[in-house]
């Protein structure tokens, strides 16, 4: 009896390390202590353009408490901040090497409708406002990293799809978060990837930095 207690007891504690949390756990927030990393360049869609794409900056901040990085983009009024863990950081970076891969070989389909979800299939953390004093919507929308074509020309892109609003104070006026993508050409992409990459996110850290205990390990999720 008393060895069935031990191994009963050790396998509990064997299934308590192995938990996978749910994505939708992941949250960010967005005054909790962050340091630039840098801007970049990109593209966006928008509803009252006629010109096709149109330029934009992408403002990107390390969340060190919350291992999220945050890229903050503004378009159609709105501004965005969308946050990813550790392992869709990796993803991104892993999606622009066979990318890359695919645009040296010249094996892009331009007519594919599912190319906008080609390479990686995360899910975020997404904050939206549209003025920076008034509620904000929060969610949990699922990102897509793949390509388009503009113009005759491919874009990595990034697309957040709609999600609902699980802000307790707005939701029950704002149904759902806008669908939105980023448009990267390769090198604004490969620049977008040396930001995320975890050792120079680290870099950005002061040494009097105090980290919590213990650390989130949003890493581990599995999509």
């Amino acid at each position: 009896m008393k060895h069935f207690a031990i191994i009963t007891i050790i396998l509990i504690l064997g299934s308590c390390t192995t938990y996978k949390r749910s994505n939708l756990d992941f949250t960010v927030n967005v005054r909790s202590q962050n340091y630039a990393a840098g801007t970049i360049d990109a593209q966006f869609e928008r509803i009252l353009s006629i010109s096709g794409l149109n330029k934009g900056d992408v403002v990107v901040s390390y969340y060190p408490v919350e291992d999220a990085v945050c890229l903050q983009f503004r378009n159609d009024f709105i501004t965005f901040y969308q946050f990813w863990t550790r392992k869709s950081r990796a993803d991104f970076i892993d999606a622009l090497e066979r990318y890359n891969v695919d645009y040296e070989q010249r094996t892009l389909a331009r007519k594919n409708r599912r190319s906008a979800a080609s390479y990686a299939t995360v899910t975020g953390y997404l904050v939206w406002e549209s003025f920076n004093f008034s509620s904000k919507g929060r969610s949990h929308p699922r990102i897509d990293v793949g390509y388009l074509f503009r113009k005759n020309s491919p874009y990595l892109t990034i697309t957040h799809h709609e999600a609902r609003n699980i802000n307790e104070v707005t939701k029950t006026e704002i149904k759902n978060n806008i669908k939105q993508i980023i448009f990267l050409t390769r090198a604004q992409a490969a620049g977008l990837a040396d930001i995320l990459d975890q050792d120079y996110l680290l870099g950005l850290i002061p040494g009097s930095f105090v980290f919590p205990d213990p650390i989130p390990e949003w890493e581990d999720y599995s999509d």
